[in-house]
């Protein structure tokens, strides 16, 4: 019998920051946050090891700062937040999703099918 895979330490980051993002959102007047402010405040509740502080020779970005960009779009496309005009809005199914709690096993695989159910879509 197979063991459970356990998430890749991308997973485990992902979670973390986007769990952080939806808790600072969800303490924000309105829901809503500029970027600027979301990225500091999840640098500020979020363990970040030098693993994650790293910075990507060929742009100069860290490493949990360029995840959290890419991994984002997953959020917006699956209703969780909104992001316009670099604001940062928490929408209901967010608040619905931090209430029930993000593990790394089983919320990032969830998020990937719906961007996956997303992109269907537009199809």
């Amino acid at each position: 019998m197979n063991a459970p895979k356990s998430p890749s330490r991308s997973d485990v980051l992902i979670t973390a920051l986007h769990e952080a993002a939806l808790r600072a959102l969800a303490s924000a007047p309105g829901g809503q946050l500029k970027a600027s402010a979301l990225k500091a405040a999840i640098e500020a509740t979020v363990p970040l090891d030098d693993w994650a502080r790293e910075t990507y020779a060929s742009t100069d970005h860290t490493r949990w700062r360029s995840i959290l960009a890419f991994s984002s779009v997953g959020m917006v496309k699956a209703g969780y937040v909104s992001k316009e005009r670099g604001v940062w809005t928490l929408l209901p199914e967010g608040r619905a999703l931090l209430a029930r709690g993000l593990e790394p096993g089983s919320y990032v695989p969830d998020l990937d099918r719906r961007y996956r159910q997303w992109k269907t879509s537009q199809l």
